[in-house]
C-alpha cells in the first residue's frame, strides 16, 4: 500500500527527467495521464478482442517505447504506457499489481486483420528487447505477448473457448491447444 500512495503527487511532480510524455509530444500524440501511473493515448474502445502487450527490462524501457511509438502511430491504435521511468519500474517490480507486470506498452484491442499485421511489426521492432514474460498472455516474438479481453469483470484470457477457429496469428506461431491454455491461466 505505500508503494501506491507515494504516486499519489501530482502528475508534473513525478520523475520529471524520465517523463515519457515528452516522447508521446515528440511524435503529436494526444495522451491523458491515468492515476499518474500511465499516460493513455487514444481510449479503450471496450470491445473484445485481442490485446498486444510490450515487455521489456528497465534499462531498455524508453529504447523500446521510442521504438514502437511511429508504427503505434502509423497504426492509429489506442495504447498506454507508463508515465515516468519510475512508473515502469513499479510495472516491472508488480509493484502496481500481478496484473500488470512486464506489461510497459498495452494496445487495446482493435480488429483481428489489423493485430496480425501490427504484431508482426511489433515482433520485427522489438526482436532485441528481453523483458519479462507476461503472466497469463501468449508469446508471440519479439517482446510481443498477446490476450483475449472481455472487457467484463475478470474476464480477461489467454483465449477464447474457440480458439482454434479465431486464433489470428497461426501464420506464425500456432495455436496453442485449449488445454495448454488453460494450464496458462492457471485452471487445472
Amino acid at each position: 500500500i505505500t508503494a501506491m500512495l507515494k504516486f499519489a503527487e501530482p502528475y508534473n511532480r513525478i520523475d520529471k527527467e524520465k517523463d515519457f510524455a515528452t516522447l508521446l509530444s515528440r511524435e503529436k500524440l494526444r495522451f491523458n495521464p491515468i492515476d499518474h501511473r500511465f499516460l493513455q493515448v487514444g481510449r479503450s474502445n471496450g470491445n473484445s478482442g485481442w490485446s498486444l502487450y510490450l515487455s521489456a527490462s528497465i534499462a531498455e524501457v524508453e529504447d523500446m517505447i521510442k521504438t514502437v511509438l511511429s508504427a503505434l502511430k502509423r497504426h492509429n491504435v489506442s495504447f498506454r504506457i507508463p508515465a515516468t521511468l519510475t512508473a515502469a519500474k513499479n510495472i516491472l517490480n508488480g509493484n502496481f499489481g500481478a496484473e500488470h507486470i512486464g506489461k510497459v506498452t498495452t494496445v487495446f484491442p482493435i480488429p483481428t486483420s489489423e493485430v496480425v499485421t501490427l504484431a508482426k511489426t511489433l515482433i520485427q521492432l522489438t526482436h532485441r528487447c528481453n523483458g519479462p514474460s507476461i503472466y497469463n498472455a501468449i508469446y508471440l516474438g519479439g517482446s510481443v505477448y498477446t490476450q483475449f479481453s472481455s472487457f467484463t469483470p475478470r474476464e480477461s484470457y489467454p483465449m477464447p473457448a474457440n480458439c482454434r477457429e479465431s486464433w489470428p496469428f497461426s501464420d506464425f506461431i500456432p495455436a496453442p491447444s485449449p488445454i495448454s491454455a488453460m494450464i496458462l491461466w492457471n485452471r487445472y
